[in-house]
């Protein structure tokens, strides 16, 4: 049994194909080829994925790719270099980070519980959240953001 290595350039990112809306990746066919008898001897996939799809800490961390989350930016990536700071790797990479996985990520203590308040009565929300980063120097902290109506209202968190 002989092992052989080929390498093969892939094609410029202007000919790859798209990777569909609300997908993650897209699967495109490799095979190795012989040039004396035109005969594909093996083939197989392969994905081009974009880490960028997820918007949510949880999804990015947990994708089947080698995503990691950038906390400060609030953005999934495959290159951590492009994050500030705080990095949260993937479930799926290689790279174990002292922030691994979806435990790490910032989220609700309590996310099925329900927040009801009267409409008549005017009080706080008290919000239990896991993992929110320390705000960056020069930065007051956090903001409640309440939507009604389309409309956005901004109040400091305490």
């Amino acid at each position: 049994c002989t092992h052989n290595t080929s390498s093969c350039p892939t094609p410029p990112t202007t000919s790859r194909p798209l990777i569909p809306p609300g997908h993650d990746h897209v699967l495109v066919p490799l095979s190795v080829r012989s040039s004396e008898t035109n005969k594909d001897f093996v083939s197989r996939n392969f994905a081009y994925y974009d880490c960028a799809m997820h918007t949510k800490c949880a999804d990015c961390v947990q994708a089947q790719w080698a995503c990691n989350w950038c906390v400060y930016e609030n953005k999934c990536t495959h290159n951590t270099s492009s994050c500030q700071r705080t990095v949260i790797s993937g479930e799926n990479n290689p790279a174990h980070l002292a922030n691994h996985g979806v435990s790490s990520c910032p989220r609700f203590r309590h996310p099925k519980q329900k927040i009801l308040l009267p409409n008549s009565v005017p009080m706080e929300i008290a919000l239990e959240v896991d993992n929110l980063p320390h705000p960056q120097p020069g930065h007051t902290g956090f903001q409640c953001i309440v939507t009604i109506e389309g409309a956005k209202m901004m109040v400091p968190a305490r």
